[in-house]
Parts: structure tokens; C-alpha cells; sequence
């Protein structure tokens, strides 16, 4: 299943602002955060990967690329460095043990 151009936009703008707020996670905030937190940036992360596997062209606007994700292995390596800073949670953890297999699939 594919998503849209004009979907994938209408996405982007929230998309965006989730990974930007991951992005600028600090050891003392990201320890305060709630789990829940940890349970929708991996839901966020699920998005952007399908955006990326289905060459929507949502997925390569600079916002996105800014942040080092320009493609489905540059977004695994960024799932790695956000969820290792919020492996305090069980959840975090639970993500970090799967990515690599995500990547697989």
C-alpha cells in the first residue's frame, strides 16, 4: 500500500515537528519524559520509514534531510541515536532490540 503526495504533505508538517522535538532530546528532559512518548516516536518513525520505502517525495523535503534522513539507512541510524536516549523505558529498549530487524523486513 502506498500513500499519496497530498497525504504524505498533509503528514509532513507534524512529522516534521515530532522528529525535530526527538532530535533536541537532552539526557535530563528525555529522562522526564513519559513512555508514551517513546510508544508514538517509534509510531512517527514507522511513518517516515514507509514513506521512504514508497519513494514519496513527502520523504526527501529538507526538513527531513536536515536532520540526516535522506533514505531508509539513514533513518535506522537516526532511530538508534533517538531510542538509546530513551531506553530508561521499557518500550525504549524494546525498539532499540528491534530496528535493525524493521529494517529487514
Amino acid at each position: 500500500m502506498t500513500i499519496s503526495d497530498q497525504a504524505a504533505d498533509s503528514l509532513l508538517p507534524h512529522i516534521v515537528w515530532y522528529l525535530q522535538y526527538l532530535s533536541e532530546g537532552d539526557v535530563v528532559r528525555v529522562q522526564q519524559e513519559s513512555p508514551w512518548v517513546t510508544f508514538y516516536a517509534f509510531k512517527v518513525c514507522l511513518i517516515v520509514l514507509q514513506l521512504l520505502r514508497a519513494g514519496s517525495r513527502a520523504a526527501y523535503y529538507d526538513e527531513l534531510t536536515n536532520l540526516g534522513i535522506i533514505e531508509e539507512t539513514g533513518m535506522i541510524d537516526w532511530m538508534e541515536g533517538v531510542f538509546k536516549l530513551r531506553s530508561k523505558w521499557g518500550v525504549g529498549g524494546s525498539v532499540i532490540r528491534c530496528i535493525r530487524g524493521i529494517w529487514c523486513i
